[in-house]
């Protein structure tokens, strides 16, 4: 080995005192000649803290790792032995090395674990003449200025990372302040008004088969779809949003927003300084990449569940008004259509033929819908699959057609199938089951399921029909509904005497002949119950107050007009709630003459 070399310093060359261990801590000495930076990268490169004895043989503890100096310094993890070796020597007494019998000079750090497993010593730097050559090369001025290059970009990379990093915490910290939970409001959810019944069960689908609800996550998180429809769901999002039903949560990913400036367009802006970027906001978001949570409180799970609980009471199919009704019959039916859709969709991908082309989908809609309105699920399924079926082996037959022709021949096959089935109402298509690699919606679950109490593939739209007009004629009255009788009761039996209540008698006249047969109905029975009871009591007035009270026994419900006459609209309610408001109105109505 040369002896061409100075010391560093005392303090460097002192190993600390362990008899095992002192042999194997290097002392470092300065290359001559060696500029400043090259013996600082040695001195830190062969930076021994200790050995970790719970090894056998101990591992060597370094101050630095290599990888941490090569990403300061530029220089490739496989060469900064080369690099450490132009700037210092790290000797070992102890050990001589076997070309020039002079004290070890350690070429790498590796030779130093060779040596703690009990390795013979290696030649040292001086002998390697292959790495005192790379030692030259690294040493002239060209490589000098190489590396500086390539430090000055580490730098700069380092900088435009700390930088993006900076940019992610202003991003986070502006979502957590503009979104922050609203957990103080109240909502007063039955305040709400012309919300539709397909956004009321949009929302309470979320509810009930999001993975969450605290908060409730992208869609790409659930394990079934909202709707059946991908382009359907962003609609169904954006009207809950809309009707204030979900709020945006600050754990959204930052991804889900549309940012302005970009990181990139306020680094053009800044003109390149890196420390006088703009503060980011947001102006859009991804109605499918956002997290939701219900606002209110007192906390979002307490929240959503009061939401869930209101979402059923308004979707109460024994509740709904005639219009609110024919909305959910035609949400059934389009839910039916599009689940036919998406399973055709998946059909033709199961047998390698490609989507329906845009310009038969409009076609393709049409026709499920109107199958829709007169099969099941199950039968829709049926006849999808047995069309795209036939297609894909016309295909087959045919392997020098267009794949895209092939589909629209099992459209068109569709379309004739649908037509007899629904001419036909007699013709049998064996009902299929449910297919798990395409899961029903969520929507269609809680239409069917939650609302309709019935099952989704068998229940037809007649069924559905059948079974919401089953639901309101038999629902019991609430303490609401329970609670007029006595009063509207009290009201004509203090009326004066010397009336004219044959006013009040004439409403159940009148309503004898409505054509509801279930008001004509109870309202001639009424007239018997008034007849007989002015034979007993000899008093009209108290016969229409008990007509009044026998009226809580009528629980049959029916849509009636709105006995306010203030709205066209219809609703569902019992008849005799109905003919005992009329009787009161004319009873106040007399009382004011």
């Amino acid at each position: 080995m040369s002896s061409d070399h100075v010391t560093v310093s005392e303090a460097d060359a002192a190993a600390p005192q362990d008899d095992a261990l002192a042999r194997f801590y290097p002392q470092l000495s300065a290359v001559a000649g060696a500029d400043a930076e090259a013996v600082a990268l040695g001195e830190r490169y062969w930076a021994l803290g200790g050995f970790d004895k719970t090894f056998d043989p101990p591992s060597a503890l370094w101050v630095e790792k290599t990888t941490a100096l090569c990403a300061e310094y530029g220089v490739p993890n496989s060469r900064m032995y080369v690099h450490a070796a132009a700037g210092v020597r790290a000797v070992l007494p102890a050990f001589h090395c076997p070309s020039c019998d002079q004290p070890l000079s350690l070429r790498s750090r590796q030779n130093l674990v060779k040596l703690l497993l009990g390795d013979a010593p290696e030649r040292c730097v001086d002998c390697d003449q292959e790495l005192i050559k790379a030692v030259g090369r690294e040493t002239t001025a060209a490589a000098r200025q190489k590396r500086q290059s390539a430090h000055q970009a580490a730098r700069r990379h380092g900088q435009a990372i700390q930088a993006q990093q900076q940019w992610k915490a202003a991003q986070t910290a502006y979502l957590a302040q503009r979104c922050a939970v609203d957990m103080t409001s109240a909502p007063d959810w039955h305040a709400l008004n012309n919300i539709s019944v397909r956004t009321e069960a949009a929302a309470l689908a979320a509810l009930r088969y999001a993975p969450s609800v605290t908060p409730i996550p992208p869609m790409d998180a659930w394990p079934a779809p909202l709707a059946p429809l991908d382009e359907v769901t962003p609609e169904l999002l954006r009207d809950c949003d809309n009707a204030g039903f979900f709020a945006i949560h600050p754990d959204s990913s930052l991804a889900a927003f549309v940012w302005t400036p970009t990181f990139e367009e306020a680094v053009a802006e800044a003109g390149g300084d890196l420390s006088g970027l703009a503060q980011p906001t947001w102006s859009r978001y991804y109605l499918s990449l956002i997290c939701r949570y219900v606002p209110g409180g007192p906390s979002v799970g307490t929240a959503a569940k009061n939401l869930d609980e209101h979402l059923l009471g308004q979707l109460n199919p024994a509740r709904l008004t005639l219009d609110r009704r024919t909305e959910l019959l035609e949400l059934v039916q389009g839910l039916i259509a599009w689940e036919t859709r998406r399973y055709f969709d998946f059909q033709l991908e199961e047998h390698n033929l490609p989507p329906i082309p845009e310009n038969h989908e409009a076609r393709f809609d049409e026709v499920a819908r109107r199958l829709a309105a007169a099969r099941s699920l199950a039968e829709c399924y049926h006849i999808a699959w047995t069309m795209a079926r036939a297609a894909a082996a016309t295909a087959q037959a045919k392997q020098f057609a267009p794949k895209a022709n092939m589909t629209t021949h099992a459209v068109n096959l569709f379309e004739d199938k649908a037509s007899q089935a629904i001419a036909n109402s007699g013709l049998y298509f064996k009902p299929y089951r449910e297919d798990t690699r395409v899961p029903l919606s969520a929507l269609t679950r809680t239409v069917f399921i939650n609302l309709l109490h019935a099952e989704p593939m068998s229940t037809t739209l007649a069924d559905a029909h059948l079974i919401i007009s089953t639901m309101a004629a038999e629902a019991d009255l609430t303490d609401d509904d329970d609670g007029p009788y006595t009063e509207y009761a009290r009201t004509i039996s203090r009326l004066d005497p010397e009336f004219d209540l044959h006013a009040i008698y004439a409403v159940l006249g009148r309503e004898s002949s409505n054509d509801d047969p279930m008001i004509a109905a109870a309202a001639t029975n009424l007239v018997l119950v008034v007849e007989d009871m002015r034979i007993v009591a000899r008093d009209l007035r108290l016969s229409l107050a008990a007509a009044v009270s026998s009226c809580r026994l009528l629980t049959t419900r029916t849509l009636v007009p709105d006995p306010q006459g203030e709205s066209d609209d219809t609703t569902s309610q019992p008849v005799g709630l109905y003919l005992a408001r009329l009787m009161h109105q004319a009873a106040v109505a007399l009382g004011r003459e």
